[in-house]
C-alpha cells in the first residue's frame, strides 16, 4: 500500500488531489475474484448478442469522460447497476482472469510508486502496467468500481434481474 506521507512529499498538493480523484489510492479488488476470474460488465449499444468491446480514445460512458490520459481503454464495471445507462444502451457480461488486472490500490509491483517518483503523466503509468504484462487495471471510487482494459474484449449480452 502506498505511504501517503511519501506521496505528499513527492508531489505537489494539486497532484495528490489528482491522484485521490483518480482513485489510485482506494479499495482492494480481491472481494470481486472468484476462482481466479472477475465478472465484469460493459455498457454499450444494442448491437448483437455478442460484441467485441474496443478500446477508444474516450470513454463511452458520459459520466467518466473526464477520465485522464490518452491511452485507449474499455471501461468495465464490477456492478452494472452503478452506472446510469442511456436509452439504447445495454449491459454486456465480460469475464477476465484476475491475473490480467493490475490492482492499482495494492500496487503489488510498485508501479504506482515508480510512476510517482518519475512522472506525473498518467499515460506513463498505463504504459508501465501494460509493459509488465497486465491487460488492464483496477480503480475504485467516483461512486463505482471499474476495470480499465487496454485491449479488445469479447462481451455477451447480460440478463439482469434488478
Amino acid at each position: 500500500m502506498l505511504d501517503l506521507k511519501k506521496c505528499f512529499t513527492a508531489l505537489s498538493q494539486s497532484s495528490l488531489v489528482f491522484l485521490q480523484r483518480r482513485h489510485v489510492i482506494g479499495e482492494d479488488i480481491s472481494d470481486f475474484v472468484d476462482d481466479g476470474k472477475v465478472e465484469l460488465y460493459y455498457i454499450g449499444p444494442d448491437v448483437d448478442e455478442q460484441i467485441l468491446a474496443q478500446p477508444g480514445p474516450e470513454p463511452e460512458d458520459y459520466a467518466i469522460r473526464s477520465a485522464k490520459g490518452d491511452t485507449p481503454r474499455v471501461f468495465l464495471y464490477l456492478d452494472p447497476n452503478e452506472r446510469k445507462r442511456d436509452v439504447g444502451m445495454f449491459v454486456y457480461e465480460v469475464e477476465v482472469s484476475a491475473d490480467d488486472i493490475y490492482n492499482i490500490p495494492a500496487d503489488p509491483d510498485n508501479l504506482v510508486q515508480k510512476w510517482l517518483d518519475a512522472s506525473k503523466n498518467v499515460d506513463d503509468l498505463y504504459n508501465s502496467i501494460k509493459a509488465a504484462g497486465y491487460k488492464g487495471h483496477y480503480t475504485s471510487g467516483r461512486g463505482f468500481d471499474c476495470i480499465e482494459w487496454y485491449y479488445p474484449v469479447a462481451a455477451k449480452k447480460a440478463v439482469l434481474f434488478t
